[in-house]
């Protein structure tokens, strides 16, 4: 019977495990809502992080910027705020711009979206990651000092692939 349960245990375990790094993502072609220009975007959902989904996008414009879009749905208790926004990118730290933050209360829910314009010399810092460097984001919420976040591997080689696409 003990090995049993501790049979169980492991099991459940494992799949938690695989499960609380599981993302889905994919890129897609949407429509910039204030002039229709076409906008390429990454967007990937996650399990048990800051927020369910992150998306990086651009609009096909001549020196338009990329974004990076945040969002919480439901039970989160972070609010975004206009806080300092860092990525570090092989130890140094780039300030990313603030655009829009947002706040949806629908009870139950309430959902919160971040979008930050990146900096060039950030691309470009991205599209030179190896295979064991790592990219951290380091934001403030109201009811937290700030929140660090590695962003996952399989979400940076995803960016460095949209990033190609659109040079």
């Amino acid at each position: 019977m003990r090995k049993l349960i501790f049979l169980v245990v492991l099991v459940v375990s494992c799949y938690l495990s695989v499960s609380a790094a599981t993302v889905e993502a994919k890129i897609i072609r949407a429509a910039d809502e204030v002039d229709s220009s076409p906008i390429l975007y990454s967007t990937i959902k996650l399990r048990n992080e800051p927020w369910e989904s992150v998306g990086l996008w651009r609009v096909l414009k001549p020196d338009a910027p990329y974004h990076l879009e945040l969002v919480t749905d439901g039970y989160k208790e972070w609010i975004f705020f206009d806080g300092q926004v860092s990525m570090n990118i092989k130890g140094i730290w780039y300030d990313l711009i603030t655009k829009q933050q947002n706040t949806k209360n629908e009870w139950p829910n309430t959902t919160t979206t971040a979008e930050y314009a990146i900096p060039q010399p950030v691309i470009e810092q991205l599209l030179s990651l190896k295979g064991t460097d790592t990219v951290e984001l380091r934001l403030s919420f109201r009811d937290k000092t700030y929140v660090a976040w590695k962003v996952p591997d399989k979400m940076l080689l995803e960016w460095q692939q949209l990033i190609q696409r659109l040079k």
